[in-house]
């Protein structure tokens, strides 16, 4: 029963971005991503040696400002909290044609440092057809949006 069954969640990052590129002036602009991720199969979710173990689906929007807002992804997230303390959101979307790729890293997992470990993302966005670095970023999960992440939880 639980192999076909899965499960979803909402969550909201919000933070700040730099472009690094020559082609964008070098500010602080508000960045953040909105996501729904998704486990198809909770035992294989949660099954060492298996494709799916710790990763999830998502589907959302970024905010990029200073680029666009609202703009559709997809991806993955990883709990790599045994590979290397980490957990990794890889979103894909397309932007004026092009597309773009970021990886955030919520990074030094440890239980002594869970507060501050899981809610601050540490990401990049690049070009995928040139491999061009575009921004870097740092958003946060803020504590009081810990009720609607919680409560977003459903089985599927």
């Amino acid at each position: 029963m639980l192999n076909n069954t899965g499960f979803k969640l909402y969550e909201k990052m919000i933070g700040t971005h730099e472009f690094v590129s020559n082609d964008y002036p070098s500010v602080r602009y508000p960045f953040s991503f909105h996501i729904n991720w998704k486990v198809n199969s909770i035992i294989n979710f949660f099954k060492p040696k298996t494709d799916d173990f710790l990763l999830g689906e998502v589907e959302g929007v970024i905010n990029i400002g200073g680029l666009a807002d609202n703009i559709p992804l997809t991806g993955t997230m990883e709990l790599r909290y045994f590979k290397d303390r980490k957990i990794r959101y890889t979103l894909f979307f397309t932007f004026d044609g092009k597309p773009y790729k970021f990886v955030g890293e919520k990074v030094n997992i440890k239980l002594a440092n869970l507060v501050t470990s899981h809610t601050t993302c540490f990401g990049t966005i690049i070009n995928v057809d040139t491999l061009e670095l575009i921004s870097r970023s740092v958003t946060h999960f803020r504590m009081r949006d810990s009720a609607k992440f919680l409560s977003s939880f459903r089985l599927i």
